[in-house]
């Protein structure tokens, strides 16, 4: 006997959610930003939110991408791009300057092993990094939400 799954949360919401977790585990790391654990729960988190928004997209736009659900959130973004409804606002978002350009160099320096010898570097994951990136994902979700009701 098969049991069907009932789809309980909506990709938008779990887009939503996880971004909330991103932003609560942000004011623990302005209390304690010793723990690299917190970056990593951050990096995680508005991950698993940019691969449920981009899931939701990908079903509100109804395109027919194969296996789509078993790419990662960066090659999700880079499938969507394909999409001329939206290619300009995610091509952006990739591009130098963009959150998933941010996020992915942010996610490089910490894991980079500091060189000892440098007094300085200006690969740094201060917290000016690391709000920006999550303000610059607020507000592209924000632009292709609008983006999508209008179209």
């Amino acid at each position: 006997m098969e049991r069907e799954f009932k789809k309980l949360v909506e990709e938008f919401e779990l887009a939503n959610h996880y971004q909330d977790i991103a932003c609560d585990i942000l004011k623990k790391i302005e209390i304690d930003n010793t723990d690299k654990n917190l970056y990593s729960l951050f990096y995680l988190s508005i991950e698993e939110s940019i691969s449920y928004f981009c899931d939701a997209i990908h079903n509100e736009l109804d395109l027919s991408i194969k296996d789509f659900d078993n790419f990662n959130f960066s090659e999700k973004c880079k499938l969507l791009q394909n999409s001329d409804s939206i290619k300009n606002i995610i091509q952006s978002e990739i591009n130098s300057g963009g959150f998933l350009f941010d996020l992915e160099n942010s996610k490089k320096n910490l894991l980079q092993v500091p060189d000892l010898n440098i007094i300085a570097s200006s690969a740094s994951n201060d917290l000016n990094n690391l709000h920006s990136t999550l303000n610059k994902y607020n507000r592209f979700c924000s632009l292709l939400r609008k983006s999508l009701i209008e179209c």
